[in-house]
This record gives structure tokens, C-alpha cells and sequence, in this order.
């Protein structure tokens, strides 16, 4: 994985200003091209279809689409002047449009914060932000923290990388994009594995026959899945629920970004399982999704 373009999505809402300074220090340590997106609803809230059937404005979208440029545009020259970027409005629906922009290339990112509201943070992920997470074949960096993630008197602190993997099937591919992302920022890898509580002592590795899972075995399999892939990283295995357990291995390890993997069913690859969403509610720093 080799970031070539951030995506910045913007919906001109205070979170899209806060994350500012964080997506401009990013594309930076990237040394990526930015690209500010804003997506024009075809349908405005709370109509349907039917609605525009029946007026056939043509011209009041066309009118609302060139009024979201002139604010894209503005956006970009009052909060993040300092990186050249371009500027880009679709018109349909923001998350499918954001998906589809993002494509498959896993040289593009996109960038969008989270909602956060005070103690009900964990509990709330915005729409458009969760179905982009679940849809997007492209990697998606999110978090609630991006306005914090960056330090007042510092260009980005990014020192550790945590990548957060199931020992499953997309482990290898997970680890080799988290190894090449760490190098192209130059900062330490850390691998993880959380042992959920059934798992401990009572199901098998791989086969029926096979040894009990224990955090001895676990660290076995890591640092097999390690040398597989050729990926130099310290390995951290502990035990407990899997989002709370990613959360405390990377305030333990200060870490600065997570990496996780989409974590779904091998036969529906690209739907970002039930684990991903928690560990990007409860993540202490950003949450980058592969």
C-alpha cells in the first residue's frame, strides 16, 4: 500500500473543519495529492423520487451544485490553504458517491471523522461514515480524534503504527499493508491479537485434534504469520473483549493510528465485520481500515 491520493470528503459541518488540520499534516507525511470531495444530494432530505418526477428542477440542481463548488472552494482557502488541492462535487447519494470515487486502488484514502458526542461517542458513528466503511474497497482512515491526533507544536506525531489482526484469512494481506504503510511514514510496527475469553483454553487452533488456544500458541501463530509475510514488527497478544482489548494494547503502546482489517466473511470480502465498527468507536487515536 502506497498512499498516492487522500480523500478528503466534506459536508462543511464543524467535524469536516476540525479534521483539517490533520488531513493537510497527513498528505504531507504522505507526500500524497489531496482531494477535497463534497457530494450534492440529487433528492434533499425527506423527499423521495417521486418528488422530483413530478418538478423536474433541473435547474435548481445545477444551481445547488455550482453554490457547494463556491463553498468547496472557499472551505479549501480558509481552512486548509496551506496544501494544493483539488477540488471535486458530485451529485447522488454522499456515501455511494464517496465509494465510488474511492474505487479499488489501494494507492487512494479516504479521510473522514466520525461523530462524537461527549459520553454517547461510543454508541454514535455517523451514517454516511459507516456505510463508507462498509462499502469502500479503497482504504478508510476515520476516528473521532482527528482534531486531537495532531499535536499543537508538532507537523504529525506518528511514531507507532498498531495493526490489529483475527489470525483469519486476510491476516497476511493486513500485515503487508500495514509493514509498507509504516515504511512509507517511517514509523514502528506493532502486531496485535486479542484472545477473546471462549477462545482461551477451550477451542481448538485449526483442527479439532489441535492444541487448546492459549497466549503462548497465539504468539506462536503471530510471529508464524510474520515470518510468512516477511513483516518486522513486536508482537502484543492479550486477552479479553476484542474492541475494548485494541483499545487498551494501544494506549499501552502510546499508539498514534490503528490498522485493522475489514474482518468480514471470507465469501463477502469488502463488508467491514461487527469488530470494526467497535474498535473504531473506542479507539483511542484514528482507525485506518484495510
Amino acid at each position: 500500500m502506497n498512499i498516492k491520493e487522500v480523500v478528503f470528503p466534506i459536508d462543511f459541518s464543524d467535524r469536516s473543519i476540525d479534521a483539517c488540520p490533520y488531513v493537510a499534516a497527513l498528505t504531507r507525511r504522505l507526500r500524497a495529492k489531496l482531494t477535497l470531495l463534497h457530494v450534492v444530494e440529487s433528492l434533499p432530505r425527506g423527499s423521495s423520487p417521486l418528488d422530483r418526477l413530478y418538478t423536474g428542477d433541473e435547474a435548481e440542481l445545477a444551481q445547488r451544485k455550482q453554490i457547494a463548488s463556491d463553498a468547496l472552494s472557499a472551505f479549501q482557502q480558509q481552512y486548509i490553504p496551506h496544501v494544493p488541492s483539488d477540488l471535486c462535487v458530485l451529485v447522488g447519494d454522499p456515501a455511494a458517491c464517496i465509494v465510488v470515487y474511492g474505487g479499488e486502488s489501494k494507492g487512494r484514502m479516504i479521510v473522514m471523522p466520525t461523530r462524537g458526542f461527549g459520553p454517547f461517542r461510543q454508541m454514535l458513528l455517523g451514517s454516511v461514515t459507516a456505510k463508507v466503511l462498509h462499502d469502500a474497497h479503497c482504504p478508510v482512515l476515520t476516528g473521532p480524534h482527528l482534531d486531537k491526533a495532531i499535536h499543537a507544536k508538532q507537523w504529525l506525531k506518528l511514531q507507532r503504527i498498531m495493526c490489529a489482526v483475527g489470525l483469519d484469512w486476510e491476516t497476511d494481506e493486513v500485515l503487508k499493508q500495514s509493514a509498507e504503510l509504516a515504511d512509507q511514514l517511517g514509523t514502528q510496527l506493532i502486531a496485535t491479537h486479542v484472545i477473546t475469553p471462549v477462545e482461551e483454553g477451550l477451542l481448538p487452533l485449526v483442527d479439532p485434534g489441535g492444541p487448546p488456544i492459549s497466549t503462548e500458541s497465539t504468539q506462536k501463530a503471530m510471529q508464524d504469520a510474520l515470518d510468512r509475510t516477511g513483516v518486522p514488527a513486536q508482537v502484543h497478544v492479550l486477552v479479553g473483549e476484542a474492541s475494548r482489548g485494541v483499545a487498551c494494547a494501544a494506549k499501552e503502546h502510546n499508539v498514534d493510528l490503528i490498522v485493522i482489517g475489514k474482518g468480514g466473511a471470507p465469501e463477502l470480502p469488502g463488508r467491514l465485520g461487527s469488530h470494526g465498527y467497535a474498535i473504531v468507536r473506542r479507539a483511542p487515536c484514528p482507525v485506518l481500515c484495510v
